[in-house]
């Protein structure tokens, strides 16, 4: 193929290379491999250009230090002295049932009451608010300061 015969987008690439690949037994499991990958990469360009939205864009979160204390349920001293030291914020209701895997402790946020199962952190944020965060989501968004 000479360069000026060459696809200039990727539809005509991969139309270029499915003509080229017949069905035949010489063609290999890698050309066949390649050609998926191929067009796994058309697809998620694709994907990337519908979800442009006009006046959207992409922001990534700042890097801030945050102090957080898990919700373990049996930590009721921990919680309390974590609040106490927000400036004064107190917890509004702690549910600490003999099962204590059972237990919440709702606490007061910016957007109103929210509760805190067993196993999520408590967060205060950069201006002392308070705000619970499930596990998982902690999980992908924080991690441990050294030192």
């Amino acid at each position: 193929m000479s360069m000026q015969d060459r696809p200039e987008s990727l539809d005509g690439l991969l139309g270029f290379i499915t003509a080229a690949l017949p069905d035949e037994p010489t063609v290999t499991t890698e050309d066949r491999a390649a050609l998926a990958k191929l067009k796994a990469k058309k697809r998620e360009l694709e994907a990337q250009q519908e979800a442009k939205i006009p006046g959207v864009a992409q922001y990534r979160k700042r890097p801030v230090v945050v102090d957080a204390l898990q919700w373990t349920g049996e930590n009721i001293v921990a919680a309390l002295n974590f609040f106490d030291a927000g400036r004064g914020t107190t917890v509004v209701n702690i549910n600490a049932p003999a099962d204590r895997s059972k237990g919440w402790i709702e606490i007061p946020t910016l957007e109103g009451k929210m509760r805190a199962s067993v196993g999520d952190w408590i967060i205060r944020g950069v201006q002392g608010e308070f705000y619970p965060c499930r596990e998982d989501i902690f999980r992908a968004t924080y991690e441990a300061v050294e030192g």
